[in-house]
């Protein structure tokens, strides 16, 4: 079963009679897809179930049964969670939804609240479109990202301000999730949690989300969350495999191929958990090893004007989506490179490179 199935499997059953596991922190990073923009007023605090009938009230499922990305079936997790006794009465509080296309920003994260006994976190990753990944590999680059400065931002805010939340609930523990980018921002923000607020996470959970430097793993906050981390793959991860990743792993099972492999909903769950997998496929382990290989041999500004390029190419191949990887072929690939002439010769022969490895992947 996937985690749409989970949610009615488990709906009848609350958090006191089954603990919040692993498949529950990814349920709660699929609904942290949607956008709900229109639903909460400034620092509203809503019920889930309060929630959805808010929102189906404004949309039409057929619209939005056409959109596209992963935040496409994030409207059937909400409405599966309305009305469970296991989701429908946790309170959401501290949504944020922040995009900024000229500085390469987007962040957006909620909080969803079990009443007296501990808060849930939930950062945003990257949806399938193209453009939304450009930030993340602008960590090649960058040491720190826009996003990453927001999500500690919001952290530190959540379990440090005496505001609404905590006068209402109290002081709990913390649960801290993401997906894709969401992931590596819940382990960012962690790290930089003073260290008394860090005692009080109890997990950190990464679904197939960027590592960092290492240089980043060797700080004093970081290794003080490194034992709460847990680090999701599925077989075929690639992009959660970028940058050194230190923490603990479990690779899961999808029953999709290749990048789609990334995507949640293909990942399988047993009861409370996902069903695992021994070792990641070989075709990854080939295009990851090459792609550190890459990014060793350039200098930071080169990765900058690389990443730019790529980011260019993708535009005149029309990609928007990373499904549209699988229609490429690598004649068209040659071809649009040629049309890009401000390109020098070396970072034709890189983008060349990656998109080899990409397509490898795609028809993997």
């Amino acid at each position: 079963m996937d985690i749409l199935d989970y949610i009615h499997w488990r709906s009848d059953l609350t958090f006191d009679e089954r603990p919040f596991n692993e498949v529950d922190s990814l349920v709660f990073c699929a609904l942290g897809y949607e956008c709900l923009d229109d639903v909460f007023q400034a620092d509203e605090v809503l019920k889930l179930n309060e929630v959805a009938e808010r929102f189906f009230a404004l949309h039409d499922e057929e619209d939005l049964k056409k959109r596209l990305s992963v935040s496409t079936r994030s409207y059937q997790v909400l409405k599966a969670m309305a009305h469970t006794r296991r989701y429908g009465e946790l309170m959401i509080a501290g949504y944020v939804n922040e995009i900024d296309h000229e500085l390469d920003l987007q962040f957006s994260a909620l909080t969803l609240i079990n009443k007296g006994r501990w808060k849930a976190v939930v950062f945003r990753g990257t949806d399938d479109t193209v453009t939304g990944w450009k930030e993340d590999f602008s960590m090649l680059y960058r040491k720190e990202v826009l996003a990453q400065n927001k999500a500690v931002s919001y952290l530190n805010g959540i379990t440090q301000d005496e505001s609404l939340i905590n006068r209402i609930f109290g002081k709990m523990d913390y649960f801290v999730t993401g997906h894709s980018k969401g992931g590596n921002l819940a382990m960012y923000a962690c790290a930089h949690l003073p260290e008394s607020v860090q005692k009080r996470i109890q997990r950190i959970d990464n679904f197939d989300g960027p590592g960092f430097r290492e240089e980043v793993w060797e700080t004093a906050g970081m290794k003080r969350c490194l034992p709460k981390i847990r680090t999701y793959l599925p077989a075929g991860s690639f992009f959660g495999r970028m940058f050194v990743n230190q923490s603990q792993k479990q690779i899961i099972y999808s029953r999709k191929k290749g990048l789609l492999q990334h995507d949640p909903y293909n990942w399988q769950v047993e009861v409370d958990h996902f069903e695992t997998r021994e070792f990641l496929e070989e075709s990854a382990d080939k295009a990851v090893y090459e792609l550190n290989e890459l990014i060793g041999e350039h200098t930071e500004q080169e990765l900058e004007e690389i990443v730019e390029s790529v980011f260019t190419l993708t535009e005149t191949l029309q990609m928007i989506k990373l499904e549209d990887a699988i229609k490429l072929d690598l004649p068209r690939i040659v071809k649009a490179l040629k049309e890009l002439s401000a390109l020098d010769s070396k970072t034709k022969r890189v983008l060349i490179e990656l998109a080899g490895l990409l397509l490898d992947l795609s028809i993997s």
